[in-house]
């Protein structure tokens, strides 16, 4: 299976907002360094937008597409708008809970204008494997660190040109942050 990773992107939209917990559910307290406690909450975050895929493709082979949307900058304005502490390491991250994903072909273009069988096939979609890092404030390994969505795809024809792939991500994530060792 061909590996393509995007690093391009027409555009990422992003939406985060604090989740609703049951009454009978608390947040784990996390000490600050200025000895004042904070409950740290779960968010929900969508990240959707328009990865630009740009490769031809092979028929008949399968191509694994990896897709990394930006969290920093959904993180930075929760913490500006909610009032949060600063998350204390270099690199910002969202520790998964739950998720739904989403993604598919959003334009291909045949260059033999003719064939009768082309087109491309989204087969399945799945999270980037989980990174394992350990949290700056708690000092406390975190599994299940969000770091994109793998779509698997299939070509039918040779010279086929994917364009775009929109994608959707909704998760439910804490955030947390390390440092660059």
């Amino acid at each position: 299976m061909a590996q393509t990773i995007i690093a391009d992107f027409n555009t990422q939209n992003w939406l985060i907002t604090p989740a609703v917990h049951p009454t009978v559910q608390t947040s784990p307290e996390i000490p600050l360094n200025n000895g004042i406690w904070f409950k740290s909450p779960t968010w929900l975050v969508v990240l959707s937008g328009v990865a630009v895929a740009n490769f031809t493709g092979v028929g008949g082979t399968e191509y694994t597409i990896s897709i990394s949307p930006d969290v920093t900058a959904p993180i930075n304005w929760a913490v500006t708008i909610y009032g949060l502490p600063r998350p204390q390491g270099d690199i910002l991250w969202l520790g998964v809970d739950q998720w739904a994903p989403y993604a598919a072909v959003g334009s291909t273009f045949d260059e033999s204008h003719g064939t009768a069988d082309a087109g491309f096939d989204v087969n399945t979609w799945r999270p980037t494997p989980f990174a394992t890092l350990e949290d700056a404030t708690t000092v406390a390994d975190v599994d299940q660190v969000f770091q994109g969505i793998q779509v698997d795809m299939s070509v039918r024809e040779s010279g086929l040109i994917t364009y775009r792939l929109p994608y959707s991500i909704t998760l439910l994530a804490r955030i947390g942050s390390n440092f660059i060792p």
